[in-house]
């Protein structure tokens, strides 16, 4: 496998829906090193994205089938260096090479321009207040914007019990200042929640009140954060390397036909039940 050098004109760089779908439409391999899921607050985005790399794996579209954990790229020979995980190294040989995603992808140089906003999720257990009819909390605020529920997956409970991730989108100055950080998150989080109406769990019949319960208080913490960079750092497009910005929408509309016939077949006979 080391001295295997696999050449194709286009190869796609990226694990996003949009690099997914751009690989499937035009019939080009795609190679990434982690999957860039969509979230579960984005339901159809997340369809779209298991049935595209589904579609793949079954087009032979996806030549690196191993996990990768590597990455590098010869801009002068056109060459792409790719490791998995059991330290295979697999070389490919490109025309060009189009770039969905910069990130723990090497040798691309440095950026034009960086880009430094991002979607920061602070995902929190709760302890008391878990049964609730609410999804999702707004604010009008960048700090803590949404708040989304979801069943709690920490224990074997039933889905009325429900766990949160606060989304907030930050400035990288902002990442750095403890006002912005996963406990003022915390603080919000539960503001939002009282304001909703959202109580903790029951603590017995009152005692002073006929028919009515005892609450004990809100209480959540913190899991843990995830911060992920909004957009790809801006790059000026040489050596055979184009760096692509689009949004899923934009492919879907500039792409109207899948070009690889078996990956057409394969899409019509699963989801459409003819061939």
């Amino acid at each position: 496998m080391r001295d295997q050098v696999y050449e194709y004109d286009e190869i796609v760089i990226g694990g996003s829906l949009s690099a997914l779908l751009y690989s499937l439409h035009k019939s080009k391999p795609v190679i990434f090193v982690k999957p860039q899921k969509p979230l579960f607050f984005e339901p159809h985005t997340v369809d779209l994205w298991a049935k595209t790399n589904f579609l793949l794996n079954l087009s032979g579209l996806m030549p690196c089938q191993e996990n990768v954990s590597a990455i590098r790229i010869d801009k002068d020979e056109k060459i792409l260096k790719v490791v998995t995980e059991n330290s295979r190294l697999a070389k490919f040989k490109f025309g060009s090479l189009r770039v969905f995603d910069d990130q723990e992808i090497l040798g691309l140089g440095e950026p034009a321009e960086q880009v430094k906003n991002y979607m920061v999720l602070d995902w929190m257990n709760v302890l008391s207040g878990m049964a609730h009819e609410h999804d999702v909390l707004e604010s009008k605020d960048d700090f803590v914007n949404k708040v989304y529920f979801y069943p709690s997956r920490r224990m074997d409970r039933s889905k009325d019990r429900k766990d949160a991730v606060a989304v907030s989108f930050l400035s990288d100055q902002q990442l750095k200042d403890f006002e912005y950080s996963d406990t003022y998150a915390r603080f919000k989080t539960l503001a939002m929640m009282k304001e909703a109406g959202i109580r903790g769990a029951r603590n017995g019949k009152d005692p002073n009140r006929p028919g009515k319960y005892k609450y004990y208080a809100l209480k959540i913490e913190t899991a843990h954060r995830d911060v992920k960079q909004i957009k790809m750092h801006k790059y000026k497009n040489e050596n055979g390397l184009v760096f692509d910005y689009r949004q899923p929408e934009e492919i879907l509309k500039n792409s109207q036909k899948i070009e690889s016939r078996y990956a057409e077949k394969i899409n019509k006979m699963i989801y459409y039940g003819r061939d």
